[in-house]
Protein backbone atom coordinates (compact mmCIF):
# COMPACT_ATOMS: atom_id res chain seq x y z
CA UNK A 1 0.00 0.00 0.00
CA UNK A 2 2.39 2.57 0.78
CA UNK A 3 3.55 2.87 -3.24
CA UNK A 4 -0.04 3.35 -3.71
CA UNK A 5 -0.49 6.18 -1.43
CA UNK A 6 3.12 8.00 -2.46
CA UNK A 7 1.61 7.83 -6.39
CA UNK A 8 -1.89 9.16 -4.87
CA UNK A 9 0.03 11.86 -3.47
CA UNK A 10 2.38 12.60 -6.54
CA UNK A 11 -0.60 12.76 -8.25
CA UNK A 12 -2.35 15.65 -5.83
CA UNK A 13 1.00 17.60 -6.38
CA UNK A 14 1.15 17.18 -9.84
CA UNK A 15 -2.52 18.05 -10.33
CA UNK A 16 -2.38 21.30 -8.29
CA UNK A 17 1.36 21.80 -10.34
CA UNK A 18 -0.81 21.91 -13.55
CA UNK A 19 -3.52 23.52 -12.02
CA UNK A 20 -1.40 26.59 -11.16
CA UNK A 21 0.06 26.67 -14.41
CA UNK A 22 -3.06 26.61 -15.98
CA UNK A 23 -4.50 29.49 -13.93
CA UNK A 24 -1.44 31.93 -14.88
CA UNK A 25 -1.78 31.31 -18.30
CA UNK A 26 -5.72 32.60 -18.08
CA UNK A 27 -5.10 36.24 -16.55
CA UNK A 28 -4.25 35.12 -12.60
CA UNK A 29 -1.46 36.70 -11.05
CA UNK A 30 1.58 35.51 -9.11
CA UNK A 31 0.20 37.58 -5.97
CA UNK A 32 -3.28 35.58 -6.38
CA UNK A 33 -1.48 32.60 -6.76
CA UNK A 34 0.38 33.25 -3.56
CA UNK A 35 -3.06 34.13 -1.76
CA UNK A 36 -4.84 31.43 -2.75
CA UNK A 37 -1.82 29.02 -1.56
CA UNK A 38 -2.21 30.35 2.01
CA UNK A 39 -5.78 29.30 1.72
CA UNK A 40 -4.51 26.21 1.28
CA UNK A 41 -1.85 26.93 4.06
CA UNK A 42 -4.62 27.57 6.42
CA UNK A 43 -6.81 24.67 5.84
CA UNK A 44 -3.73 22.19 5.94
CA UNK A 45 -3.91 21.19 2.66
CA UNK A 46 -0.10 20.74 2.25
CA UNK A 47 0.38 18.25 -0.97
CA UNK A 48 -1.66 20.95 -3.01
CA UNK A 49 0.26 23.54 -0.92
CA UNK A 50 3.34 22.03 -2.56
CA UNK A 51 1.87 21.68 -6.31
CA UNK A 52 0.88 25.30 -5.90
CA UNK A 53 4.63 26.27 -4.93
CA UNK A 54 5.95 24.13 -7.76
CA UNK A 55 4.11 25.60 -10.20
CA UNK A 56 4.87 29.42 -8.51
CA UNK A 57 8.61 28.22 -8.67
CA UNK A 58 8.32 27.07 -12.83
CA UNK A 59 6.69 30.22 -13.86
CA UNK A 60 9.25 32.66 -12.11
CA UNK A 61 11.85 30.47 -13.69
CA UNK A 62 10.20 31.42 -17.28
CA UNK A 63 9.66 34.79 -16.53
CA UNK A 64 13.40 35.12 -15.31
CA UNK A 65 14.36 32.92 -18.37
CA UNK A 66 12.02 35.50 -20.63
CA UNK A 67 14.02 38.62 -19.10
CA UNK A 68 17.81 37.34 -19.52
CA UNK A 69 16.65 36.36 -23.34
CA UNK A 70 15.21 39.56 -24.11
CA UNK A 71 18.10 41.57 -22.20
CA UNK A 72 20.44 39.59 -24.31
CA UNK A 73 18.68 39.89 -27.29
CA UNK A 74 18.59 43.87 -26.55
CA UNK A 75 22.32 43.73 -25.79
CA UNK A 76 22.52 41.96 -29.38
CA UNK A 77 24.26 38.63 -27.51
CA UNK A 78 23.67 35.30 -28.91
CA UNK A 79 21.31 33.11 -26.35
CA UNK A 80 21.51 29.48 -26.50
Amino acid sequence: MPCLLGTKKNEIIENYYNLTIYEFEKGITLEEIEILKQEYIENEMYLECEGIQRGIDYIKFLILTKIIINKNEKNGNETY
